[in-house]
């Protein structure tokens, strides 16, 4: 029996939170083996270890990204490299497509795109990946069970227009405090939450808009008043939504909550991705969380 090929993946964004979980993830896989190079960005170390007595990954600078990219593609069969970047920013991610579509190297992105970059941002990576011929699934968020809610509330509004009319909407989001616009010095909206409001409008008639949503990143609030743990002050996402009228001093009310304590749920999602890539279940090459990947289950 022929030996099985063993699949390499490079856990991109290291030494960031989300590329330091993947790699870790990957040490041990039963399937896939971690790449010893990773790209990373600017006035980063040279190498980083993974775990304690782990490997050492080389991190790649952005300067030689596309040199790197290229040499990996000429010693690695198609099908063999494949990449996972958890990316932030519309520049970062457009960029970094760029490059896996340029060496027909399959990857799954987790891209934080802003406001009215996203759009256009998300259409480029499409046209490059159907293009070149590059399979991929892109998305905002990976954590699968937030994913089926998401869904659940487009399908909502969809089929049941105008059925908040009159009623009043509250959002809040808290993250940790460093989730900020390094442009502006404000939050950044999460992308998740800001992924609701086209339903939110459809469901209430009226727009629902970024400016909407409360943003919390003093972690004296997040602690009194929303209750997240000391030790996941660092990395938390919490989204509050609620429905509600008020009439004779006393509330009618729908609440919808989701909390998630550090990145283990949006591993699980992008490895959940990589396997539908690899096992070739993706009919097109550009490819979505909620509506290619879950949607196909």
């Amino acid at each position: 029996m022929a030996e099985k090929i063993r699949i390499e993946v490079m856990a991109n964004g290291l030494p960031g939170k989300m590329g330091t979980i993947v790699a870790n993830g990957l040490l041990h896989h039963e399937r896939y083996s971690l790449s010893l190079n990773a790209l990373t960005g600017p006035n980063m170390p040279k190498q980083i270890e993974m775990l304690e007595g782990g490997p050492l990954v080389d991190l790649i600078e952005p300067e030689i990204h596309e040199k790197v990219l290229e040499q990996m593609a000429q010693e690695c069969a198609l099908g063999t490299l494949y990449a996972i970047d958890f990316c932030k920013g519309a520049g970062v991610a457009v960029r970094n497509a760029g490059l896996y579509c340029a060496t027909r190297r399959p990857f799954v992105m987790g891209s934080t795109i802003m406001g009215a970059e996203a759009k256009a941002a998300y259409a480029e990576i499409e046209r490059m990946a159907e293009e070149s011929h590059t399979p991929c699934v892109v998305a905002p968020n990976f954590d699968v069970r937030l994913n089926a809610w998401m869904y659940g509330l487009e399908a909502m509004a969809k089929g049941r227009p105008g059925a908040f009319t009159g009623a009043k909407i509250y959002l809040l989001e808290t993250h940790q405090a460093d989730k900020i616009d390094k442009k502006t010095g404000k939050p950044e909206t999460s992308g998740t939450m800001r992924a609701e409001l086209k339903g939110l409008s459809l469901l209430t008639g009226r727009a629902i808009v970024e400016a909407d949503i409360t943003c919390v990143r003093d972690p004296a609030i997040q602690s009194k008043l929303l209750g997240v743990p000391e030790n996941w002050m660092s990395w938390h996402a919490y989204h509050f939504l609620k429905v509600f009228n008020e009439h004779d001093g006393v509330e009618d009310s729908e609440e919808l909550i989701f909390k998630r304590h550090g990145g283990d749920s949006y591993r699980v999602g992008a490895m959940l991705a990589l396997d539908w890539l690899v096992d070739g279940k993706n009919k097109k090459y550009y490819n979505t969380m909620t509506d290619d990947v879950l949607g196909a289950a």
